[in-house]
């Protein structure tokens, strides 16, 4: 079990999960926790019933989840999806910044943005994994997340990402616009 442990952020006081990001570090970007001062690139923006906003870091997150039980509009499962899904954002976020690199580095068009309809991916095709439940129904555990590249001229070009089923969009595009520094157009 985690320890609770004071820092700055008092812990009489009940706290509101209003945003969750990552910022690369790698980048210059990040900041420090308003809660232990530390470095961090995994942040969650919380409110007080003052009205004060704090950025802090996921473990002192966990901290105050640990003190406040559930955080208003937030659930201990939705950060902790988050969480675990990070990794996955990242990783396709980053693959996605080396290909925007690659593209604009052999053509004359650059890619200026990324369009994305957040609908088109709850409905989109399932990925097969090969599994059947024991009615022949298909199991999938991707889904394609659908996007377009958009060029200066204004030209758009299609592609996807396979993805979990238990993905976040909106975690996702906040994950690509901190990697890419790229603006995402949502439908």
């Amino acid at each position: 079990m985690k320890a609770i442990i004071k820092r700055n952020l008092p812990l009489n006081v009940k706290y509101n999960l209003i945003d969750k990001k990552y910022i690369s570090l790698v980048d210059g970007f990040g900041c420090t926790c308003d809660n232990c001062g530390k470095l961090i690139a995994n942040i969650a923006t919380v409110k007080n019933d003052n009205n004060d906003i704090f950025n802090i870091g996921f473990d002192c997150l966990e901290t105050l989840l640990l003190n406040n039980n559930l955080l208003n509009g937030k659930s201990i499962t939705e950060y902790q999806n988050f969480k675990s899904c990070l990794p996955s954002y990242i990783k396709k976020s980053k693959e996605l910044k080396e290909t925007i690199i690659n593209t604009n580095l052999q053509n004359l068009n650059k890619i200026v943005s990324i369009e994305v309809d957040a609908n088109d991916f709850l409905n989109e095709v399932n990925y097969w994994n090969g599994k059947t439940d024991k009615n022949g129904k298909i199991i999938s555990s991707k889904q394609y997340f659908t996007f377009y590249y958009i060029f200066e001229n204004g030209k758009k070009y299609n592609s996807n990402f396979k993805m979990s089923n238990d993905i976040n969009v909106n975690d996702f595009i906040s994950t690509i616009q901190s990697i890419t520094n790229l603006k995402v157009l949502i439908n």
